[in-house]
């Protein structure tokens, strides 16, 4: 079991199975992010491939919030977040790049 008590992988632990090879874009499990007393993602699980995807969603919906962490500029809470199959808050540098 992850350190993040879900169950998953912690912040920072691959992801089990997944290489950069077969990470498609953007893989998000179980993704938490707090800015104090305010959780803005709560348990965000996904997988976004190659090709044209939007985000939408309301005024304080976490979407910035998220391209943050994406960019590795915000590192999550709980959860696990890689793009292109790279931890964003160690390989910051080359997910921009």
């Amino acid at each position: 079991m992850g350190g993040d008590g879900t169950g998953g992988p912690s912040i920072g632990e691959p992801m089990p199975g997944i290489t950069a090879a077969s990470a498609g874009v953007i893989t998000a499990s179980g993704l938490v992010k707090r800015w104090g007393a305010n959780t803005v993602l709560d348990r965000a699980s996904f997988h976004i491939g190659k090709g044209v995807t939007g985000l939408l969603g309301a005024n304080g919906a976490g979407k910035t919030t998220f391209f943050g962490m994406v960019l590795g500029f915000h590192e999550g809470d709980e959860g696990q977040l890689q793009v292109f199959g790279l931890d964003p808050i160690r390989q910051g540098p080359e997910v921009r790049a």
